[in-house]
């Protein structure tokens, strides 16, 4: 058999000709867009522009009943704050014959303003994170945790900065990741009036750095730890068993902070078989310390550091 229209060698009118008479058309749409770069999309506010996008052209595209799309890949040819211009890829089969063509489209751009820079624009605020860190560093660490649709302002205040957040609900999310880092936290609330009937709080959040920092030793249930890395995860050495480990913020802060440790030189004189016998470099005074499996690795003579608290003594 052969084409019909142009005479190719094959069943019926071929997939060209067929493309001819049936061309894929895009239906005229819209798409709801925030000067922030926020989509309305599935009913809600969010940074999804490519799925958007991608799912107006799928939606929007006519296909001809014979044909079976595979694949659709759209570009982006121009945007503007009225228009939206694409070109879609198609890839799919006409009968048994592979086809490949392109669609041009556009998509009406409808400006709005988003929740969130609604509230931004009218400087509204539900509640106030007040940053006192210890260094310009801890600032800077605490602000990039912070998600900037939120923000409203950012206030310069004495001993630190104040970051005014538009919902309590995201305010109670930072707590709780502020909690989890160590940081110290506390809370007040001030009654500002009425809202859909009901007293309204605008809450105030005190954020401090955590009270332990790299090198820091502390004290939980009887063991001894040293702060090895801070951040969004605390590594800390164990002293006792020397191994290396992730405890969690929240954890340490329950734990008492050895303050002015007494940590000195030493030597170590002797290595025997589950035993260590160091020198104290300050009072030449030695101590015999267990060595459980080899744990802590050392060669006579070699120097080391070590922690006194009390009568007990730790290799650091």
């Amino acid at each position: 058999m052969f084409c019909p229209k142009c005479g190719k060698e094959g069943n019926g009118l071929c997939a060209k000709c067929y493309l001819e008479g049936s061309e894929l058309k895009f239906k005229k749409t819209e798409i709801i867009l925030c000067s922030c770069g926020k989509v309305h999309y599935h009913g809600e506010w969010v940074h999804e522009f490519e799925s958007a996008i991608e799912g107006l052209a799928g939606k929007n595209l006519v296909v001809p009943s014979e044909i079976n799309v595979e694949k659709l890949v759209f570009e982006i040819l121009s945007k503007n704050n009225k228009r939206i211009f694409l070109k879609i890829y198609v890839a799919g089969k006409y009968k048994n014959e592979s086809i490949k063509t392109e669609v041009l489209a556009e998509i009406k751009v409808i400006n709005k303003t988003c929740e969130s820079c609604g509230r931004i624009s009218g400087n509204y605020y539900e509640a106030v994170i007040q940053i006192r860190p210890d260094d310009a560093e801890n600032i800077k660490d605490i602000i990039d945790d912070i998600d900037s649709d939120f923000i409203t302002k950012v206030m310069d205040v004495k001993n630190g900065i104040d970051i005014y957040i538009t919902t309590q609900q995201y305010a109670r999310e930072l707590v709780n990741k502020f909690k989890n880092r160590g940081f110290d936290i506390k809370t007040s609330a001030k009654l500002m009036g009425k809202k859909d009937g009901k007293d309204f709080y605008r809450v105030y959040i005190s954020v401090k750095p955590p009270r332990f920092k790299e090198g820091d030793f502390i004290e939980i249930d009887n063991r001894i730890y040293e702060v090895a890395e801070t951040g969004k995860n605390v590594i800390c050495k164990d002293l006792d068993n020397r191994i290396t480990k992730t405890v969690s913020a929240i954890k340490l802060q329950k734990g008492e902070l050895i303050v002015n440790p007494d940590v000195r030189n030493a030597v170590v004189s002797s290595v025997s078989p589950g035993e260590i016998q160091v020198l104290d470099l300050e009072n030449y005074e030695t101590y015999d310390l267990k060595n459980k499996k080899n744990k802590f690795k050392l060669n006579s003579g070699e120097e080391v550091k070590i922690l006194r608290i009390g009568n007990r003594v730790y290799v650091v």
